[in-house]
């Protein structure tokens, strides 16, 4: 009985032996060599997938530094051609400089030409008016002398046919009345005054209009000069500033594929080495795997005397079986808060901001507007004055102010008097360049004429018929025509 014993426990034991081995050693000795075949597959496709992008990053790096190189070569050539350019604007630049003199010049001898005319004119009307005067009491004289009766000299005047009938008839009167003498040369004066202010005033028009024409001309070389430069200068400063901006995105491209290239070149030594060193792991498993069988037999085989070896029971004898009791857990009394009242908060809408106040134009933009409108209007000058027109070179006055203004977005009546009811009330002391010169009496109603002040005490308008579309000088016009109103616009 006792060997039978014995047996049964060295058979369990065997049993135990055998079942540990199983579990713990055989698992470990299986599952490492698969682990590192797969490392090893697995770093074998990495690396060829790491050649792979290597192999296109350094053609993408090839042909960007191709088009690098090309952008590099494209944009010394353009600065070549600004550096021609540069010249040639120079050269442009300082023929602009000659034209605005010139053109300054000519509007000087065009408002002192006009100037003189003015004065002309008036001296001329007040010389028809006295010669008128004289007329007249020379008339009265004659008058008495045929109610006195002698009528001599009555028949010879008064069936003269026009004015200059009566002078001539003078001239034969004055042979045979010696106390009138002194009278008919003064009437003799007059004509002769009147003649020769009438000569001066067509030669004056004359020169007027050529030194017009020939203002409109460099106006129109100098506005073609600017256009001619600011284009070039555009043409060829965009251009270089494109092939720039294309070289520097070139640039930022090849350094983020640079840093590709790198980051992908890490990765594929970091796989190189982890290929290389997976044998040596494999060896290292398995020596560790040994090691676990060892220490899991021996610990197999150990017993601990506090606990009965259910081995060396009988097999009659049944094993005693307690089922463990848990204690239930103590609840504790779950303590519910009072609920809080909120008093809802009562919100005042915000009022709305008010709508900001559109800002005033910027120095800048101003200083715009008005070269803008000025040399609008002197581009004019040389043009025809026509009564109610409102075309370009051919215009009265209230059309050329209304034609410049339109020119920055500013609409206006075509009439003199209606365009007085805009913008601000300014005096001579603070006129500006743009800002409209009113002539009248008192009131806008009583407005005939307006003009465009252009700086250096002159202005520019569509003066009559006779001269068209002038520059004048601001005092000249002053001298013999009220001033209602100066407003500005801008």
């Amino acid at each position: 009985m006792y060997i039978k014993s014995l047996m049964k426990r060295f058979a369990a034991v065997a049993a135990a032996a055998v079942i540990s081995l199983t579990i713990f050693g055989g698992v470990g000795i299986n599952e490492q060599p698969l682990k590192n075949s797969a490392v090893i597959s697995g770093s074998a496709d990495d690396g060829e997938d790491y050649d792979k992008q290597l192999s296109d990053l350094e053609s993408k790096k090839a042909e960007l530094d191709k088009k690098i190189a090309d952008a590099g070569s494209d944009i010394s050539g353009q600065k070549k051609k600004l550096e021609a350019v540069n010249e040639k604007a120079k050269t442009i630049e300082k023929k602009i400089t000659k034209l605005n003199d010139r053109t300054a010049k000519l509007e000087d001898e065009m408002a002192q030409l006009d100037s003189d005319m003015r004065d002309t004119q008036y001296q001329l009307e007040q010389a028809e008016d006295d010669i008128a005067v004289g007329i007249d009491e020379f008339k009265e004289r004659l008058r008495a002398m045929y109610i006195a009766g002698n009528d001599s000299y009555s028949e010879v005047l008064i069936n003269a046919d026009n004015f200059y009938d009566v002078l001539m008839r003078v001239e034969l009167v004055k042979r045979v009345a010696a106390h009138d003498n002194e009278v008919i040369d003064d009437l003799l004066e007059q004509k002769a005054k009147i003649e020769k202010y009438k000569a001066e005033l067509d030669e004056q028009s004359a020169a007027l209009k050529e030194k017009s024409a020939d203002y409109a001309s460099k106006q129109a070389d100098l506005a073609k000069q600017q256009k001619e430069l600011l284009d070039m200068q555009k043409e060829y400063g965009d251009s270089i500033e494109a092939l720039s901006g294309d070289l520097s995105a070139y640039r930022s491209q090849a350094d983020q594929l640079s840093a590709e290239y790198n980051k992908v070149s890490e990765a594929a030594k970091t796989t190189t080495t982890t290929t290389a060193a997976a044998p040596e792991d494999n060896k290292d498993s398995k020596d560790d795997s040994s090691d676990k069988d060892d220490s899991s037999k021996g610990e197999s085989t150990k017993k601990d005397p506090s606990k009965p070896d259910k081995t060396t029971k009988d097999d009659d004898s049944k094993p005693d079986t307690t089922k463990a009791t848990e204690e239930p857990k103590k609840t504790e009394p779950t303590q519910t808060e009072a609920p809080k009242t909120t008093t809802p908060k009562t919100t005042t809408p915000a009022p709305e901001p008010e709508p900001e106040p559109e800002p005033d134009p910027t120095p800048s933009n101003r200083d715009q507007q008005i070269s803008t409108v000025v040399n609008y209007a002197k581009s004019m000058v040389g043009g025809r004055y026509v009564w109610g027109g409102s075309q370009f070179g051919a215009t009265d006055c209230s059309g050329l102010v209304m034609l410049s203004y339109a020119q920055i977005g500013i609409s206006l009546p075509h009439l003199a008097s209606a365009q007085a009811g805009y913008g601000t009330s300014v005096s001579y002391s603070n006129i500006q360049p743009g800002d409209l010169v009113f002539y009248g009496g008192s009131s806008y109603s009583s407005i005939y004429h307006v003009a465009m002040y252009i700086g250096d005490g002159k202005i520019v308008h569509a003066e009559s018929s006779a001269t068209g579309i002038v520059i004048s000088y601001y005092d000249s016009v002053a001298r013999y025509n009220n001033v209602t109103c100066i407003k500005r616009l801008i």
